[in-house]
C-alpha cells in the first residue's frame, strides 16, 4: 500500500493528467463507500498477497449489512484491491505493516521510456527493489511468442515505440 506517488509524478511530468485524475477519481469513488476522507492509496501492485481475515471483515462488517454481495461492490467499483484495501484500513483485520514497494511497476510503456533515457536500468533497479513488473498489456512480446492483435495494429504499435510514442 502506498500513494503511488511515482506513478502521479511521472504521469503529470509527462502531462497523461488522466492518469492522474483516473486513479484519483477511482480512489475516492471507494473511500467514499467507507466514510474515509484523506489520502488516496494504491493497494497493488499485482500480483496482491490477501489475508483472508481482510475479506471476511468486508463481508461481515460492510456487504452483508447492506445485503450486497463481492459482486455487487465490484460492479459499483470494479477493483477488488481498493475493497481490499479500503476494508483493511477500516476493519483492521490484519496489523498494517507499511513499506516502500518491493517491485517497480511500469504500468505504461512511456515510464519504461523515460527511466531507460535517464539511463535506468535493471542493475540501478536492482538495488532498490526485489523486481520489476511490466504491463503485459503493452509489451506482449516479453510474454508471448508475437505480440497479440491484427497485424495493422501490431504494425502501429510498432511504429509508435520506435518514434518514440510509446
Amino acid at each position: 500500500m502506498d500513494e503511488s506517488r511515482e506513478l502521479l509524478e511521472s504521469s503529470l511530468r509527462s502531462k497523461k493528467n488522466q492518469i492522474t485524475d483516473h486513479f484519483l477519481d477511482e480512489a475516492k469513488k471507494v473511500q467514499r463507500q467507507f466514510d474515509r476522507s484523506g489520502k488516496a492509496y494504491a493497494f497493488g501492485p499485482f500480483p496482491v498477497l490477501w489475508h483472508k481475515a481482510v475479506w471476511e471483515s468486508l463481508d461481515l462488517q460492510y456487504l452483508q449489512p447492506r445485503g450486497m454481495s463481492l459482486l455487487d461492490a465490484i460492479v459499483l467499483a470494479p477493483l477488488e484491491s481498493r475493497w481490499y484495501g479500503e476494508a483493511l484500513l477500516r476493519y483492521q483485520a490484519i496489523t498494517l505493516m507499511p513499506c516502500q514497494p518491493l517491485f517497480k511497476v511500469y504500468h505504461y510503456a512511456w515510464q519504461l521510456q523515460q527511466d531507460r533515457q535517464a539511463g535506468m536500468g535493471l542493475d540501478q533497479l536492482a538495488k532498490l527493489y526485489c523486481g520489476v513488473i511490466y504491463q503485459s498489456a503493452w509489451e506482449r512480446e516479453m510474454d508471448w511468442p508475437s505480440e497479440g492483435g491484427n497485424w495493422p495494429s501490431r504494425l502501429a504499435r510498432r511504429l509508435r515505440r520506435r518514434i518514440g510514442r510509446t
